[in-house]
Order: C-alpha cells, then structure tokens, then sequence
C-alpha cells in the first residue's frame, strides 16, 4: 500500500494539513481503503524527513497545537511522477498500487491521458507474467 504517493499526489494538487489531507483521501478511496489519521501523520513526518514535502504554514489554533500545512517539493514532484508512470508489481488486490494509481491519476491529478500509457505499461507486465 502506497499512502506516501497518495499523500504527494493530494499535495500536488494544493497544499494541505493532516486533518484535511485524510478527509480528501477518504473522499477518493475511503470506502475501499479505510486509514487512520494516525497513518496520515505518520507518513507526513516521513515524507518530511525524506525531503519529499516541507512546512508551508504553521497555523495557531485555539486550544489546539498548531496546524502543521504542508506542501510538495521539487523532489516529491519528481517522486509521485516517477510512481505514477511505473507498472505496479502485480499483485490482484483492489488494494493494489494499480489501482491506486489509476485513482490518483483520474480523481486527484486530473491527468487521464496518463492513464492509458500507465494501463498499456501494467498490460505488457501482466502478459510477461503470464507467460512465466
């Protein structure tokens, strides 16, 4: 399961905070692929570490901790292009990377003519895969 690409494609989009990031996830994918926020901060935090995302905005809030928004670098940019121009592994689940990308590619980027080329690269995979 790739939440990271999930997470660099919702930020690719705009930028975005914990809270609100897994609201857009759960929007996209929710009801097939349930997440705790948990699992959305702590993948923000290695995302961050990895030079993928930085801070955008700290946001004081009432009563709370400040918000923490984030946004894409140039290297996450470079990092969600390189997944969602890659044939997924070949597993069969609807939980699968193909699947997800092929989400993320309609819903999140708005990008379908990648779609197709994404499709025909997972086809030739599966008929090599086949053929073992």
């Amino acid at each position: 399961m790739s939440i990271k690409h999930s997470l660099l494609a919702l930020l690719a989009e705009e930028p975005g905070y914990g809270y609100e990031l897994k609201n857009r996830f759960d929007q996209v994918l929710g009801e097939i692929w349930p997440l705790q926020q948990a699992q959305i901060y702590n993948n923000l935090r290695i995302l961050e570490k990895d030079g993928l995302i930085e801070l955008d905005a700290l946001v004081a809030q009432d009563d709370l901790p400040d918000r923490k928004e984030y946004r894409l670098t140039a290297a996450g940019q470079q990092e969600l292009a390189t997944w969602i121009s890659s044939p997924a592994s070949g597993s069969r689940k609807l939980r699968d990377d193909l699947y997800l990308k092929m989400m993320t590619i309609v819903n999140v980027l708005h990008q379908p003519q990648k779609l197709s080329d994404l499709l025909w690269q997972q086809r030739d995979i599966y008929l090599h895969q086949l053929r073992d």
